[in-house]
């Protein structure tokens, strides 16, 4: 029973390798994308037309040689072993075809037998092959791979951002709240003494580390933010947003993200500023027409009472 025993928590302990393996494999962007199913097809398709292409060609080549053979031994003239031995059948073609277009042999090689049985319209065909395959399908095959790949990309960058986005938003939540929490004016701003009270708290520590960010990173974060103005203190919701704008594109974001956030506040004080001086204008506006309203009472009495005098 104790060996029992021991294979099991050994076996135990593989499984939990394997399962750390997979999960390590996992954050591995490039290799789960190399492994796609979408990446590969239009590889696929594009091995497909090579193939066909070259058996079409091989096709055509290994009728001409035969045609030409045949003239050849009525004739009673010598059959090169070469020609036999690149174009004797259709598979030696095809595969004589595919190694002049894949660095197997010089396509120089593959033309002199040709030359030597078919000079005219074998040497033509020869020589559109190379030209139609090397600067037409391959290039189309390598294009639309590649097309296909960064497609691929894109979609595995959308879900995995997708994916953070949705696992860092309650994480920047839970953090928002706890500098909520050291805000003890309620004014929506943490000076650097409770910011730096939040920070070393060990729970704090946790939820950074989650979020991939170390304590300096965040304290430089923080002096870059301040308001000197203000008790030297930063605001909550600007603070959140510009450690996001920095652990989704590094420092142009943030800087980027930053400016946007200050130019929407500035615009947000400006409409507000704007609004109290419409009302107190309007307020002026009204004194102005009662000071008015009473001036022409008190002008249109001073004239009844020296009409009354002159009667």
């Amino acid at each position: 029973l104790g060996n029992y025993t021991i294979i099991r928590i050994a076996l135990l302990g593989k499984v939990v390798r394997v399962t750390r393996l997979f999960r390590v494999v996992k954050n591995f962007r490039h290799f789960r994308l190399m492994a796609m199913t979408g990446a590969w097809q239009p590889l696929f398709w594009g091995c497909i037309v090579l193939v066909a292409f070259i058996f079409l060609f091989a096709l055509l080549t290994t009728q001409l040689v035969e045609i030409a053979l045949a003239k050849k031994v009525e004739a009673g003239e010598k059959v090169p072993g070469e020609v036999l031995e690149f174009y004797g059948s259709l598979d030696k073609s095809m595969v004589s075809l595919f190694m002049g277009i894949t660095g197997g042999l010089p396509w120089k090689h593959l033309l002199d037998p040709l030359q030597a049985v078919s000079p005219g319209i074998s040497n033509l065909v020869f020589l559109a092959y190379i030209f139609v395959m090397t600067f037409g399908v391959l290039n189309t095959v390598s294009a639309v791979y590649i097309d296909g790949l960064l497609h691929c990309s894109d979609q595995s960058r959308f879900v995995a951002m997708s994916e953070s986005a949705l696992f860092c938003a309650d994480k920047y939540a839970e953090l928002k709240q706890i500098f909520q929490a050291r805000d003890l004016n309620n004014n929506g701003r943490i000076t650097y003494v409770e910011f730096s009270d939040a920070i070393h708290h060990p729970d704090t520590q946790e939820l950074l580390g989650t979020l991939h960010f170390e304590a300096h990173t965040i304290m430089a974060l923080f002096r870059l933010l301040e308001d000197e103005t203000d008790c030297c203190s930063v605001r909550i919701d600007e603070f959140i947003r510009c450690l996001q704008a920095l652990q989704e594109g590094g420092i142009n974001i943030l800087l980027m993200s930053t400016l946007v956030f200050r130019g929407q506040t500035l615009l947000k004080n400006i409409s507000r500023n704007a609004d109290m001086m419409e009302k107190h204008f309007s307020k002026v506006e009204d004194g102005i027409h009662n000071v008015e309203a009473e001036n022409m009472e008190l002008l249109t009495a001073h004239r009844h009472q020296h009409e009354q005098a002159d009667a």
